[in-house]
């Protein structure tokens, strides 16, 4: 009895606390208002766990991880800073330049890049694409990311996230064990998702891709944000597993630096 009392009291708190986030961030996700990035890395040691095994100097595997890590945090100009430390630290690291390539893009956000920083992205792809020795997994990395750049810069941006959903799907279907690919793959999915559509096909599958990499990985930071996204877009919160109202609870604070951010 008290150990449903006690759920029952922290799933109210998650509510309550989530309705405030909920609210506002499902008004900037659907309108598409404000821009969206959280300027620097303030997350310390609590960024979660992702595994990314790049093929770097060791020195620079640690700035390789946390850079990922802060784009599954949507965090993109520290994101960049950090795998910009990557390639200062190894040069012929192509994976620091996929990552700079990634910062750019903001599948989530109605703040497409600039024609210059789109240019700039498509350097970088160029980067990656011949710098250092790649494995077969970093080279489906990186034509994932060049899928996004392939059809050149346009005000509207659909294209580019269609062609981008359907680099990572290849990704994750030839490696489907791949807890990053997976979590890529399902914000992909979720950035292509129609408004317009209340079956929430989309919105609905993200969230499994999410389930399948906390299954591995419980407190990976990606399909954690995933997970609360597709459900805060389809007002279903409370379909979250007991187990991660907690670390819902603990995510709510990054989400509201976040909408900070986003009405600015």
């Amino acid at each position: 009895m008290k150990n449903r009392f006690a759920y029952g009291l922290l799933l109210i708190c998650a509510i309550l606390a989530g309705d405030l986030a909920v609210g506002q961030v499902r008004q900037v996700l659907l309108k598409q208002k404000g821009s969206t990035q959280i300027q620097s890395d303030t997350y310390g040691e609590q960024l979660g766990t992702v595994s990314f095994p790049v093929s770097c100097k060791e020195s620079a595997l640690r700035y390789a991880e946390r850079g990922l890590a802060l784009l599954h945090h949507m965090t993109y100009e520290g994101a960049r800073a950090t795998f910009i430390r990557v390639t200062e630290t190894d040069p012929d690291c192509a994976m620091g330049y996929w990552g700079q390539a990634m910062s750019y893009i903001h599948p989530l956000w109605s703040d497409p890049p600039s024609q210059e920083n789109f240019e700039r992205g498509q350097d970088l792809v160029k980067e990656a694409q011949t710098r250092g020795q790649k494995t077969k997994w970093e080279q489906a990395y990186i034509e994932a990311v060049a899928a996004y750049y392939s059809l050149g810069w346009s005000r509207d941006e659909k294209p580019n996230l269609i062609n981008f959903e359907q680099g990572w799907k290849k990704v994750y279907q030839e490696f489907p064990e791949d807890t990053e690919a997976t979590s890529i793959y399902a914000l992909a999915h979720l950035a292509t998702a129609e408004p317009t559509d209340k079956s929430y096909v989309k919105q609905e599958r993200a969230a499994e891709l999410g389930k399948e990499v906390l299954a591995k990985i419980s407190d990976h930071p990606g399909a954690h944000h995933y997970i609360i996204m597709s459900y805060i877009l389809i007002n279903r919160f409370l379909q979250i597993s007991p187990g991660q109202i907690i670390k819902i609870l603990f995510l709510l604070k990054n989400l509201s630096a976040l909408i900070v951010n986003i009405e600015k």
